[in-house]
């Protein structure tokens, strides 16, 4: 049974404990949605012999959106007004302003779209608003408001490409806006706004512009000084721009041309220092040893956070405990603060035999409630015990939030995107005693990704029961039986994956709760001879991603570790870091990856699973 319908099941057979007002409201549901469906159908007549009985319903709001929305070219706007004014406070009232828009837009009706505007609605809208302020006559103010937006938009709608179109024939569009334009456009190697912007220069630029794409093609090419004229502010760009990408690509080879380019070039102490940190940081993330002596050549005015934190992780590469401490110690204050780096400490300390300063690091770390936690407690070989705590707001107060009560009817009527919607509009208006109120009430009322939600935004961090709820245990212990894995880590992924949201659809495809995607999920299921499958469905998500965490532990010889990191980054990317792992510690190897996604999804699955395993 899918979610959903458990949710619905859950609040009527519950509702007494549940429902957060006086009188029983299913009568009220089961109207609402009768009327919802005939205003679905357009039945208008017979929606206003029932209206009456649903006026005073929570939910009445979303009925007259529908009604509105259907039938916009019928309503006056002093009908519009009404509802802006009288629902302002929901967001079905957005909603209605925007629909309204893009109706008053296609009619041309621009003096009123320009009075309904608000600027809160995405980039179609903005340009919409642009052209009526330019069909108006406003043209200073629009043409004002356009340049941002234009070096800002690479793949613009349709609407923004006429409006930008016509702005361009105005010869308002500078030489220096065309270049920024364009320095975004080569990296991005989007050619057609390349050769779009370039009909814009002169015949000189032109040969530069091809000249750029030839360098971001290769460039290795920034080693032909006949190809630079250093006194031209776009050759010099060209050169530098390249260098950064030849640092990117290929660090190893530019670190051995770096000696001839500066004996080639006269570069200034900022163009070769920004260099050098993008070359060092470059050599660092791929786990090159030898990044150490480029790290050091950065100068600590042109450090920045990124390059501090790699010469900390490059030391820890080498095994140089001593120049871990050092560099450590060149971190900002705020970043010595931060429970990485406090552990990175105590872990050097312990290694250069200063075992009492490197415990007491290690006890106040392991009250905490993270990942650097649970290797604390592991280097002081005892079991993870965290300082946890449960936090009781006024749950019975939020209740009585108008948008709190909207989300909890939405939910047991199964309009589960409406639900969210409502749940977010209230989240933004509460303080965060309210916030870890309104988390206690989504876990209480079983919408587990909405506590999670919420207790983030509220800040707690030690009620783990709230953070960390087991979902799906029966699933969840079936499946891991079934694939010899355990049941921890299965839930710990699914935490990461999807916060528990068993219809969650990732921008890439993936779907479900252990976010798999189509293709994966085929090959699994043939495997399992489980024939056509619906992701979507609880049991068969759980099942299928655990048989691939099944399929991923054999691939990487039994490490948790390392098949958590495959799980996010794919087993090809992430073999390339396999001999590493064999010789280095755990925990080094996990802060050495390259990807800072996936050091993130390691460290959080991590967490995960040990608290977990405390409790299953």
């Amino acid at each position: 049974m899918h979610k959903k319908y458990l949710y619905l099941l859950f609040f009527f057979l519950n509702y007494s404990v549940l429902c957060a007002y006086a009188e029983d409201n299913r009568p009220q549901r089961q109207l609402f949605l009768q009327a919802r469906q005939l205003l679905l159908n357009k039945n208008y007549q017979q929606f206003a012999k029932l209206e009456p009985s649903v006026k005073n319903y929570l939910l009445y709001p979303y009925l007259i959106y529908i009604k509105l929305r259907q039938r916009l070219a019928y309503q006056s706007e002093a009908d519009i007004n009404h509802f802006l004014d009288t629902y302002s406070q929901t967001p079905v009232a957005n909603k209605l302003r925007k629909e309204y828009l893009m109706y008053l837009a296609k009619q041309k009706n621009w003096s009123q779209f320009i009075r309904y505007y608000q600027p809160i609605y995405g980039t179609t809208l903005q340009c919409y608003h642009l052209n009526a302020l330019i069909t108006t006559n406003q043209k200073v103010i629009a043409y004002q408001a356009i340049p941002a937006l234009w070096v800002t938009l690479n793949s613009p709608p349709e609407v923004c490409q006429e409006v930008f179109s016509n702005w361009e024939k105005t010869g308002r569009l500078s030489r220096e806006l065309i270049w920024k334009k364009l320095e975004q456009a080569i990296q991005s190697n989007d050619f057609t706004l390349i050769q779009h912007l370039a009909e814009f220069l002169s015949a000189k630029e032109r040969q530069q512009v091809k000249h750029w794409c030839r360098v971001c093609h290769d460039p290795s090419l920034v080693d032909q000084s006949e190809q630079f004229n250093l006194d031209d502010k776009i050759d010099r760009k060209i050169l530098l721009h390249g260098i950064h990408r030849f640092a990117s690509q290929d660090p190893d080879k530019l670190s051995k041309t770096w000696p001839l380019l500066t004996k080639i070039y006269h570069f200034s102490e900022s163009e070769t220092q920004g260099v050098l940190s993008a070359l060092a940081i470059a050599l660092a993330r791929h786990a090159d040893f030898s990044a150490k002596n480029w790290l050091r050549q950065v100068k600590s005015a042109y450090t920045n956070t990124v390059l501090r934190e790699w010469r900390v992780r490059n030391a820890l590469l080498n095994g140089n405990w001593q120049q871990v401490l050092y560099w450590i110690d060149h971190l900002s204050i705020r970043e010595q603060q931060m429970l990485c780096w406090r552990y990175w400490r105590a872990r050097a300390l312990a290694e250069t035999q200063q075992i009492s300063a490197a415990n007491t690091i290690y006890k106040a770390l392991a009250k905490e409630v993270d990942y650097y936690a649970v290797l604390a407690s592991q280097r002081l070989k005892q079991q993870y015990q965290p300082l946890t705590y449960s936090l009781n707001g006024d749950q019975i107060g939020l209740q009585k939030n108008p948008a709190i009560q909207r989300a909890k009817e939405l939910y047991a009527l199964d309009l589960l995107v409406e639900a969210r919607g409502e749940w977010q509009w209230a989240l933004d208006s509460l303080s965060k005693s309210q916030l870890q109120a309104a988390a206690q009430l989504a876990k209480k009322w079983q919408w587990y990704d909405l506590a999670i939600i919420a207790a983030t935004k509220a800040q707690v961090h030690h009620d783990i029961k709230l953070r960390f709820p087991t979902v799906y245990r029966s699933l969840v212990l079936s499946a891991a039986r079934t694939s010899h894995v355990n049941s921890a880590w299965i839930l710990a992924i699914m935490r990461q994956e999807s916060a528990f949201v068993w219809d969650a659809k990732s921008s890439a495809g993936a779907l479900g709760l252990m976010q798999i995607m189509p293709q994966t999920g085929r090959m699994l299921a043939e495997q399992l001879h489980l024939g056509s499958i619906d992701l979507l469905e609880e049991e068969i998500n759980i099942r299928l991603g655990s048989a691939y965490l099944s399929h991923l532990l054999k691939t990487f010889d039994g490490n948790v570790t390392v098949a958590t990191a495959a799980y996010n980054v794919g087993p090809t990317r992430i073999r390339q870091y396999r001999s590493l792992f064999q010789r280095l510690p755990r925990d080094v190897w996990v802060e050495i990856l390259p990807w800072q996604e996936t050091r993130d999804y390691i460290k959080s699955v991590s967490l995960a699973r040990s608290i977990y395993l405390r409790s299953t």
